[in-house]
């Protein structure tokens, strides 16, 4: 999956960035973090993922049922898929996610 990124090379650093900002290369790497070090996963995501979630449904509880419930959350790539299994298991629907990029510096 990786190829050796050259420090000293902005165009390597940048290429390796950019790879680790995509869906699918989170996922994974997620993925291989839960299979290799499940302890490490527990306290930097699955831990984290519950706390969040918490947060969110604490926040869900404070708006009246009958109308539109809504809240915004920003969290990180790998957090996405464990809060809203979490959201979906407690009854809540995640509304499709925006754009990644809503802006881009010139």
């Amino acid at each position: 999956m990786a190829e050796p990124v050259d420090l000293g090379d902005k165009n390597s650093v940048t290429g390796a960035i950019e790879t680790i900002k995509t869906r699918s290369t989170v996922k994974e790497l997620v993925k291989d973090l839960r299979e290799s070090l499940p302890n490490i996963y527990s306290a930097l995501v699955d831990e984290r993922d519950e706390y969040m979630t918490q947060s969110l449904l604490s926040r869900l509880s404070e708006q009246p049922r009958s109308a539109p419930q809504r809240v915004v959350a920003v969290v990180g790539l790998a957090h996405e898929d464990g809060i809203n299994r979490r959201l979906a298991r407690a009854g809540y629907a995640a509304a499709p996610a925006p754009p990644r990029r809503l802006c881009q510096a010139a």
